[in-house]
């Protein structure tokens, strides 16, 4: 029986890593240590999330900063425009009599302000890049194959996210109409968000220069998450659980083994269940 993909790429990126010794200086193993960890969570040797050569701290950073120009461009642009599009349909598809009534998110119906939108785009771009690193975790546990690894993801951030989204008591799919517009569009949107962010995220993966006085501009979409500074005291919170890896013997072990695998992936699975049970009763509701 053959390797699967997520042990050949340990090996892989234990061969290849140029912070593989045993250098005294911590700074050295703490980056060493974020350059196996991601590696491990590649899940195809060929798809790595770091390459081998330069220093493993710009490659943590290329990395992130990757993944959040990614996620604020989905985010921004799907999420924040098209969702400002989709509330604007629905305020002119629906009783003309709901023209000034408050929403769930405390919008006007039939009101749009700049302020309101550039703020709402905003939020919304920088809650992509908070997903799309959220993937770049999770990515070890999704399917190797990138559009059933699309798929997955879109799926899942749909449960997790719908069953927030979709109120059948709330005012936007009790009031709004048609009812199924709105289940569709914000439906439309979130697997738009999901399946564009993994796409989005593997190919700056592959493509992202890594940060240099002459790629300087490659470290800007870490910018906007000082706004964010939770994500980025998460993104600490990882590099320092993969240096507990790197230099602890048993962590390592259960970090690599196949069991750690199949709970990865148990946990998503009925993480998906649950929350996209609730959200599938709450869009029986909307639509009954």
């Amino acid at each position: 029986m053959g390797s699967s993909p997520i042990v050949s790429t340990t090996k892989s990126c234990a061969r290849q890593s140029p912070c593989a010794d045993d250098s005294p200086d911590l700074t050295v193993r703490f980056a060493g240590a974020l350059a196996r960890f991601s590696c491990v969570t590649s899940p195809s040797p060929t798809n790595e999330l770091l390459p081998s050569q330069p220093s493993a701290i710009a490659r943590f950073v290329r990395v992130v900063a990757g993944a959040c120009a990614v996620g604020l461009v989905v985010g921004g642009v799907i999420a924040g425009v098209g969702g400002r599009l989709a509330m604007r349909l629905l305020a002119v598809t629906s009783d003309d009599r709901l023209r000034g009534r408050v929403t769930d998110d405390d919008e006007v119906v039939g009101e749009i302000t700049a302020g309101g939108t550039i703020g709402f785009i905003i939020f919304m771009a920088l809650s992509g890049a908070a997903l799309a690193l959220f993937y770049v975790v999770l990515r070890r546990w999704l399917p190797a194959q990138a559009r059933w690894r699309a798929l997955a993801f879109a799926g899942l951030f749909w449960a997790v996210q719908g069953q927030d989204i979709f109120e059948s008591d709330g005012f936007d799919f009790r009031e709004l109409s048609p009812r199924w517009l709105a289940v569709l569009l914000f439906t439309a949107i979130m697997i738009a968000v999901g399946w564009l962010t993994v796409l989005g995220v593997d190919d700056a993966l592959a493509r992202w220069p890594l940060p240099s006085p002459r790629s300087w501009a490659s470290v800007l979409p870490l910018v906007p998450m000082i706004l964010f500074f939770p994500i980025l005291i998460g993104a600490a919170l990882v590099g320092l659980l993969a240096l507990a890896i790197e230099r602890v013997q048993v962590l390592s072990t259960v970090w690599r083994s196949r069991a750690m695998t199949a709970v990865g992936v148990g946990l998503l699975v009925v993480t998906a269940l649950i929350n996209g049970g609730s959200a599938l009763r709450e869009v029986a509701k909307i639509l009954a």
